[in-house]
Protein backbone atom coordinates (compact mmCIF):
# COMPACT_ATOMS: atom_id res chain seq x y z
CA UNK A 1 0.00 0.00 0.00
CA UNK A 2 1.67 3.51 -1.19
CA UNK A 3 1.50 5.81 1.49
CA UNK A 4 1.25 9.57 0.16
CA UNK A 5 3.11 12.54 1.94
CA UNK A 6 5.04 10.57 4.21
CA UNK A 7 7.78 12.83 5.74
CA UNK A 8 10.81 11.47 4.46
CA UNK A 9 13.40 12.12 7.14
CA UNK A 10 13.11 11.85 10.99
CA UNK A 11 14.94 13.70 13.08
CA UNK A 12 16.42 12.40 16.72
CA UNK A 13 15.00 15.75 18.16
CA UNK A 14 11.67 14.92 17.56
CA UNK A 15 11.82 11.32 18.58
CA UNK A 16 13.50 12.65 22.17
CA UNK A 17 10.85 15.13 22.71
CA UNK A 18 8.04 12.65 21.98
CA UNK A 19 9.58 10.00 24.34
CA UNK A 20 10.14 13.17 27.34
CA UNK A 21 6.17 13.16 26.51
CA UNK A 22 5.21 9.87 27.17
CA UNK A 23 8.41 9.36 29.94
CA UNK A 24 9.73 6.29 28.39
CA UNK A 25 11.37 4.78 25.19
CA UNK A 26 9.91 4.02 22.15
CA UNK A 27 9.30 0.57 21.33
CA UNK A 28 12.12 -0.11 18.56
CA UNK A 29 9.66 -1.67 15.99
CA UNK A 30 7.74 1.74 16.45
CA UNK A 31 11.02 3.75 15.60
CA UNK A 32 11.63 1.80 12.52
CA UNK A 33 8.13 1.87 11.43
CA UNK A 34 8.85 5.64 11.98
CA UNK A 35 12.28 5.83 10.01
CA UNK A 36 10.81 4.10 7.26
CA UNK A 37 7.43 5.75 6.75
CA UNK A 38 7.04 8.85 9.02
CA UNK A 39 3.37 9.42 8.75
CA UNK A 40 1.19 9.53 5.53
CA UNK A 41 -1.98 8.92 4.38
CA UNK A 42 -2.57 5.64 2.39
CA UNK A 43 -3.37 5.93 -1.23
CA UNK A 44 -6.11 3.87 -1.80
CA UNK A 45 -9.74 4.39 -0.72
CA UNK A 46 -9.97 1.01 0.23
CA UNK A 47 -7.01 1.31 2.98
CA UNK A 48 -8.81 -1.17 5.12
CA UNK A 49 -7.24 -3.72 8.34
CA UNK A 50 -9.53 -6.48 8.64
CA UNK A 51 -9.39 -8.00 12.10
CA UNK A 52 -8.52 -11.59 13.07
CA UNK A 53 -12.22 -12.72 13.79
CA UNK A 54 -13.71 -10.90 10.35
CA UNK A 55 -15.82 -8.83 12.48
CA UNK A 56 -14.00 -5.76 12.56
CA UNK A 57 -12.72 -3.66 9.74
CA UNK A 58 -10.79 -0.33 10.50
CA UNK A 59 -10.22 2.05 7.71
CA UNK A 60 -6.45 3.68 7.71
CA UNK A 61 -7.24 7.43 7.05
CA UNK A 62 -3.64 9.07 8.36
CA UNK A 63 -0.76 7.96 10.11
CA UNK A 64 0.57 10.84 12.16
CA UNK A 65 4.56 11.73 11.32
CA UNK A 66 7.11 12.21 14.41
CA UNK A 67 7.70 15.83 13.70
CA UNK A 68 7.29 19.27 13.17
CA UNK A 69 4.56 19.17 10.77
CA UNK A 70 1.22 19.46 11.72
CA UNK A 71 -0.68 17.67 12.65
CA UNK A 72 2.03 14.87 14.64
CA UNK A 73 2.12 12.61 17.42
CA UNK A 74 2.76 15.49 19.62
CA UNK A 75 -0.04 17.65 19.00
CA UNK A 76 -2.61 15.52 18.52
CA UNK A 77 -1.72 13.65 21.91
CA UNK A 78 -2.19 17.32 23.36
CA UNK A 79 -5.37 17.79 22.11
CA UNK A 80 -6.55 14.10 22.48
CA UNK A 81 -10.34 14.17 23.19
CA UNK A 82 -10.12 12.00 26.39
CA UNK A 83 -7.52 11.33 28.93
CA UNK A 84 -5.22 8.40 27.34
CA UNK A 85 -3.29 5.95 29.97
CA UNK A 86 0.14 6.93 30.44
CA UNK A 87 2.92 5.76 27.78
CA UNK A 88 -0.31 5.30 25.04
CA UNK A 89 -0.11 7.80 21.78
CA UNK A 90 -2.06 8.02 19.12
CA UNK A 91 -0.54 6.94 15.24
CA UNK A 92 -3.18 6.76 12.78
CA UNK A 93 -6.68 8.24 12.37
CA UNK A 94 -8.91 5.68 11.86
CA UNK A 95 -12.39 6.06 9.93
CA UNK A 96 -15.32 7.69 11.74
CA UNK A 97 -13.23 9.82 14.10
CA UNK A 98 -11.06 6.73 16.19
CA UNK A 99 -8.03 6.20 16.64
CA UNK A 100 -5.21 3.33 16.39
CA UNK A 101 -3.12 3.70 19.65
CA UNK A 102 0.56 2.15 20.73
CA UNK A 103 1.28 1.25 24.03
CA UNK A 104 4.55 2.85 24.21
CA UNK A 105 5.41 0.29 27.48
CA UNK A 106 5.22 -2.48 25.61
CA UNK A 107 4.33 -1.52 21.93
CA UNK A 108 0.86 -3.25 21.64
CA UNK A 109 -1.67 -1.33 19.53
CA UNK A 110 -4.86 -0.38 20.89
CA UNK A 111 -8.02 0.51 19.31
CA UNK A 112 -9.77 4.21 20.64
CA UNK A 113 -13.76 4.07 19.68
CA UNK A 114 -14.91 6.88 18.87
CA UNK A 115 -18.33 5.93 19.32
CA UNK A 116 -17.98 4.16 22.58
CA UNK A 117 -15.10 5.98 23.83
CA UNK A 118 -13.61 2.85 24.62
CA UNK A 119 -9.95 1.16 24.44
CA UNK A 120 -9.22 -2.19 24.00
CA UNK A 121 -6.42 -4.06 22.64
CA UNK A 122 -6.67 -4.88 18.99
CA UNK A 123 -2.49 -6.22 18.24
CA UNK A 124 0.67 -7.62 20.39
CA UNK A 125 2.44 -5.35 18.17
CA UNK A 126 3.09 -3.83 14.63
CA UNK A 127 3.66 -6.94 13.33
CA UNK A 128 1.15 -8.88 14.83
CA UNK A 129 -1.59 -6.04 13.15
CA UNK A 130 0.20 -6.58 9.74
CA UNK A 131 2.88 -3.71 9.34
CA UNK A 132 6.24 -4.75 8.54
CA UNK A 133 9.01 -2.09 8.31
CA UNK A 134 10.76 -3.98 5.41
CA UNK A 135 8.76 -1.82 2.86
CA UNK A 136 10.70 0.77 1.37
CA UNK A 137 9.84 4.47 1.72
CA UNK A 138 6.49 5.74 0.52
CA UNK A 139 5.03 2.48 0.94
CA UNK A 140 3.32 0.36 3.68
CA UNK A 141 4.03 -3.30 3.94
CA UNK A 142 0.51 -4.34 5.77
CA UNK A 143 -0.75 -8.14 5.42
CA UNK A 144 -3.91 -9.22 7.49
CA UNK A 145 -3.61 -10.73 10.54
CA UNK A 146 -2.88 -14.56 10.67
CA UNK A 147 -5.54 -16.37 12.02
CA UNK A 148 -4.38 -17.74 15.95
CA UNK A 149 -2.07 -15.10 15.89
Amino acid sequence: MRLLNSVPDLAQEDLDLLEKRIGMPLPDQYIAFLKLNNGGSPAEDDAIWNGRSGEESLYLQYFYPVSQTEPNVVSVLGSFPVKLPAGFIPICLLGGGSYLLLNGGDGSLHLWDYDSDEIRKIAGDLSEFGIHTTARHGWLALDPPQSGA
